[in-house]
């Protein structure tokens, strides 16, 4: 199922990067509240979720943003998310249907998968080829991916809600949509 008329997807990736972008603020924020006690949280396979309503190029779009948004507030190397995310897109967006009623299970799967493959890539990139000069060992870093990894598990299924809500209030439905192949 796509979007049949060429403004209404646009103002969907609009209002799709400003939720994802929110959502990130609100992550910054639990972040700055989790520093006192040294937990950070690494949640970059949550803004890969999206419903498959979009077109590929909108869809790649939204990908792309949320992508450098997460490099922009992670201070990591500008296109490394979305280069990820590309990565990650042209071989599993097939695979993933937000609207199988199996579908909540499968986004959680992904959504940890996906992060715990980039937190796996940055540890590498970071101890390896940085020269960590700061105190922090792969048990933080366990630590840490595992505190995500439970923030995941709390969050997916309320942001697949949100996700269904936003595309009510656009009052995307059958009359929005066509079938294509």
């Amino acid at each position: 199922m796509r979007i049949k008329n060429q403004f209404h997807p646009l103002l969907c990736a609009l209002v799709m990067m400003i939720y994802f972008a929110s959502t990130l603020m609100l992550v910054t924020c639990l972040n700055d509240s989790l520093a006192i006690i040294g937990l950070y949280i690494f949640v970059p396979g949550l803004f890969l979720i999206l419903p498959n309503i979009f077109q590929k190029r909108t869809f790649t779009l939204i990908i792309l943003v949320n992508g450098l948004l997460l490099d922009l507030y992670h201070n990591l190397p500008l296109g490394f998310n979305p280069l990820i995310f590309l990565f990650v897109l042209t071989f599993l967006r097939t695979q993933i249907d937000f609207n199988k009623a199996t579908s909540l299970r499968n986004n959680m799967l992904f959504t940890i998968g996906i992060n715990i493959f980039v937190s796996l890539i940055l540890y590498a990139l970071f101890y390896f080829y940085m020269e960590m000069n700061w105190v922090w060992n792969f048990s933080k870093f366990l630590f840490d991916l595992s505190i995500s990894t439970l923030f995941l598990l709390m969050f997916v299924p309320v942001h697949r809600i949100i996700l269904e809500n936003i595309l009510q209030k656009l009052q995307i439905n059958e009359a929005h949509l066509e079938v294509t192949t």
